[in-house]
């Protein structure tokens, strides 16, 4: 068994049940409010994502033109529970006005597109990261692609998944290639669950750590 087999195995064992109900919120949403859901998720923690996002809802309509006529403080004011409001209204205001001019303000002909089409013209949208444009297409359409977020990108450099390279690109092929068999959906939240009870950036379990025998990071502390 792999090093990803034994992730997995663990992942479906445990968060399975939890994260599929997750994947199931999160694509039911329209690609438009996914996107907007994944800026107000950098640097804050997913309740007050949701927070942030639920705010946002009951002020304004979220659609690409709403967003760009609504005022910045208003926006602001609704999402500050998620921090950084400024620089997240910002990103939301800039991307809308992005799809309003270029795309009739949906982002619903991405179905129609190849992965690698839809990712070249989703990475156009101003302040839209490759994590966000990935979280895009695997939810909202159905992509096998896995998006790389902090807590997935920490498992890897740990552990032997790769060599240590920070790139994202790099990592998402390899960490697509190690799993490509499984659900992405299923293990791309299953290895962030993980990353936040397990493999935490600060004091990690590494005692209950079902992979530690392939972890530099736990090879450096019993040396």
């Amino acid at each position: 068994m792999t090093l990803a087999d034994l992730l997995a195995k663990y992942i479906y064992e445990n968060y399975k049940h939890d994260v599929e109900k997750i994947a199931k919120r999160l694509s039911s949403l329209n690609p438009l409010d996914l996107l907007v859901l994944t800026i107000l998720s950098h640097k804050t923690t997913s309740i007050n994502t949701i927070k942030a996002y639920n705010n946002l809802k009951q002020t304004v309509e979220i659609n690409a033109e709403t967003l760009v006529k609504t005022p910045s403080e208003t926006i602001e004011e609704a999402i500050k529970v998620s921090g950084l409001q400024k620089i997240k209204t910002i990103r939301i205001k800039n991307a809308c006005k992005y799809i309003r001019e270029n795309f009739r303000g949906s982002l619903d002909f991405i179905k129609n597109m190849s992965t690698s089409e839809a990712r070249s013209i989703l990475l156009k949208i101003p302040g839209i990261s490759y994590k966000t444009v990935d979280v895009i297409l695997l939810f909202s359409f159905n992509r096998h692609v896995m998006p790389i977020d902090v807590h997935i990108a920490r498992i890897t450099f740990r552990t032997s998944l790769s060599d240590g390279r920070r790139d994202y690109e790099y990592i998402r092929r390899k960490i697509e290639k190690c799993f490509n068999k499984y659900d992405f959906k299923i293990i791309h939240l299953g290895l962030i669950e993980y990353g936040r009870k397990i493999c935490r950036a600060r004091k990690p379990k590494c005692s209950i750590c079902i992979v530690k025998d392939y972890c530099r990071y736990y090879s450096s502390l019993v040396k």
